[in-house]
């Protein structure tokens, strides 16, 4: 060994010599200090030992053993047992599963509930599509005009055509009305004027006849061309052979007779008179009390429209109300955990 360092310090000294002598010096100190067995190899299997050693003492170690058990909880959390009724759809557990609080252990089927809320869906629907319809009928009435695409499912554009034929056949009405007073005032005056011209002859006779009795008080001759000169003639034919008070007494009596006759046909014209005030023409029925009664008819119609509609949106509400407590009632069919924690399926309980 002391001839192998001797050779290695004559040939570094040989080697280093060329370089200066203060940085040659200073490396041959470390590389004769540090550069042995002692600080190469055993320096770090001592430093191992230490530290396995230390890590001995203080650290913590883990001894696995294999044995086979079972692992129960220390308490029961929460006791979970379904009171449903309906069929199970779908089961997300099984035995020692993690579960969080609120999360979805078993769901069942509600068969019932699906139906109620179809149905419910298409008594929504359906009363949308009246109040749609209604709408409709509301402003084809406001504008004159069939606003119906086609024949609805309530009929309505039905009512509408109704509605239109009200409105003809009071218009229709009002025509024939006029027409039938204007024929029933052209009877009436053609009715008069039969009667007015009856009266004048009335008129007439009585002022032929007053003719004939001038003619008897002043004993002068009646014209031929009256009627009543036969009554005259007849009373001359009798007065010519009487004495003078015989003569006055079938005077007396010819006038009281012809008096009679002219009161006869004066109470004719009496009665022609209250014919003629009996007769009464109506006048024509002005457009303006039609366009009154479509007023009317427009207005409890619309007002019929609006009661329907009113009564449509509660029957809404209520069907609306219906689904949110069948959603509650969904929401039964849903088993959630009440707790964070494992779950243990417990078979000896009874189905």
């Amino acid at each position: 060994m002391d001839t192998i360092r001797n050779y290695l310090m004559d040939n570094f000294e040989e080697d280093v010599s060329m370089f200066n002598e203060k940085y040659l010096e200073s490396a041959e100190f470390y590389r004769r200090r540090y550069s042995t067995y002692s600080t190469i190899l055993i320096t770090p299997l001592f430093l191992s030992v230490v530290i396995l050693i230390f890590f001995s003492m203080f650290g913590k170690r883990e001894i696995t053993i294999e044995s086979p058990g079972q692992i129960t909880p220390k308490k029961t959390l929460s006791l979970i047992q379904s009171t449903s009724n309906n069929k199970i759809d779908k089961i997300n557990i099984h035995e020692n599963q993690f579960v969080k609080k609120g999360e979805k252990l078993i769901e069942y089927k509600n068969s019932d509930g699906e139906i109620t809320n179809k149905l419910l869906d298409l008594q929504i629907i359906n009363t949308n599509n009246k109040i749609t319809a209604l709408d409709t009928f509301k402003n084809s009435i406001l504008s004159g005009k069939n606003l119906f695409s086609k024949p609805d499912n309530f009929g309505y554009m039905n009512l509408y055509n109704n509605f239109l034929n009200q409105i003809n056949d009071m218009n229709a009405g009002l025509q024939q009305t006029n027409s039938d007073r204007i024929n029933d005032g052209n009877q009436a005056k053609n009715q008069v004027n039969t009667l007015g011209d009856s009266k004048k002859g009335l008129d007439a006779q009585i002022e032929k006849i007053q003719d004939v009795i001038k003619a008897i008080q002043s004993d002068r001759k009646v014209d031929n061309s009256n009627n009543y000169k036969y009554l005259f003639d007849n009373y001359n034919s009798q007065i010519s052979d009487l004495s003078p008070d015989d003569k006055n007494k079938l005077k007396q009596d010819t006038l009281t007779e012809l008096n009679t006759q002219i009161n006869s046909l004066k109470d004719n014209k009496t009665s022609i008179d209250q014919q003629i005030a009996g007769i009464k023409v109506e006048n024509t029925v002005s457009p303006n009390q039609v366009n009154a009664q479509i007023g009317q008819l427009k207005e409890k119609t619309i007002a019929d429209i609006q009661n329907q509609r009113q009564s449509s949106e509660l029957l809404i509400d209520q069907f609306e109300a219906k689904q949110k407590v069948q959603k509650i009632d969904d929401g039964d069919l849903v088993l959630k955990a009440s707790n964070t924690g494992i779950v243990h399926l417990d078979t000896d309980l009874p189905m």
